[in-house]
């Protein structure tokens, strides 16, 4: 709580000491802070106020002056993603690939070694590192069949993306070409201004958003 300095005499100047109202150098504030109203009463153009009136100005100005301090230093201290959720735009990427359910791990144009429990964990990793970024971030899962082409549509058009990055699963294997190319027509018709990624595995999703949403930030 921020002490009141006690009320003047009448005739005194009404700028207030700002002792107790954050820093050491109360002169260097009073002057910065005070020095309009100082300028004000020694042109007289507070000659018509009571000293009532003074003292009321005197009060008001230095409660409005720690409420300042204490609102900076409130929004300095607040991480960058929690000040982007009280009304700054965050960034959104969609994840977008096959269910893991759906994919046929022999093939031999994807990773050795994948199974859809290890598309899963990776998966949570990149979600995590979407979150590290200060990024939002929502998981698409289509089927390779007809279905593939509305079911993006419907999910680029339930929110704005900034990037959409587009698994393996849908570009690597040849057999998935058709569907590769219903999925990239689908982001350009529901999402035009979206940019799109592509990642070798679920884990490096971030890194491959990384690379176009600074890029488009560097064109803004």
């Amino acid at each position: 709580m921020v002490a009141l300095p006690p009320l003047g005499k009448q005739g005194e100047p009404i700028w207030p000491s700002l002792q107790g109202v954050g820093g050491n150098d109360d002169s260097e504030k009073e002057t910065l802070a005070l020095g309009p109203v100082r300028r004000e009463y020694q042109h007289g153009r507070f000659a018509r106020l009571s000293w009532r009136s003074h003292n009321w100005v005197r009060a008001v100005t230095v409660i409005c002056y720690a409420l300042w301090q204490i609102a900076g230093k409130l929004v300095a201290k607040m991480p960058p993603s929690e000040r982007q959720n009280k009304g700054e735009l965050m960034t959104r990427i969609l994840l977008l690939g096959l269910d893991p359910e759906t994919v046929d791990f022999s093939d031999p144009a994807l990773p050795p070694g994948m199974t859809a429990e290890k598309v899963r964990a990776g998966i949570a990793v990149a979600l995590k590192q979407f979150t590290d970024r200060g990024w939002e971030s929502d998981v698409g899962f289509i089927r390779p069949d007809e279905t593939a082409g509305p079911a993006v549509e419907r999910q680029l058009r339930s929110t704005n993306y900034d990037c959409v990055v587009v698994g393996g699963g849908v570009r690597l294997p040849p057999r998935n070409l058709a569907l590769f190319e219903v999925v990239i027509n689908a982001i350009r018709k529901a999402a035009p201004g979206a940019a799109i990624a592509f990642n070798t595995r679920p884990d490096d999703s971030a890194d491959a958003a990384a690379r176009w949403v600074a890029a488009g930030s560097q064109a803004v």
